[in-house]
């Protein structure tokens, strides 16, 4: 096998185990916590993927300003969605 496909399994291994430390969190009760650690976790999923698998990393400039766009709308649509949750009060309270 090659460098780059070892590097590649080396990633996709990474990429399950990190699916699996998802999983095994979703037993345990940590309250608020808890949705803080998948999101990180997902996040460096998602980094991974970005790199290795969608080549970001030895992409040219143009591909990484549209991937970088791209991260930037889903957050500025995290963030709305956040003020939008966060500002609700429940009934009765």
């Amino acid at each position: 096998m090659t460098s780059s496909a070892l590097r590649l399994i080396g990633v996709w291994l990474a990429v399950i185990v990190l699916l699996g430390v998802s999983l095994g969190t979703s037993y345990i009760p940590m309250g608020r916590f808890n949705s803080i650690v998948c999101v990180t976790i997902a996040f460096v999923q998602a980094l991974l993927v970005w790199t290795f698998f969608m080549r970001l990393r030895w992409s040219g400039l143009l591909v990484r300003l549209i991937a970088a766009a791209g991260l930037i709308w889903f957050l500025l649509l995290l963030g709305l969605s956040l003020t939008d949750y966060l500002t609700r009060h429940t009934v009765g309270s």
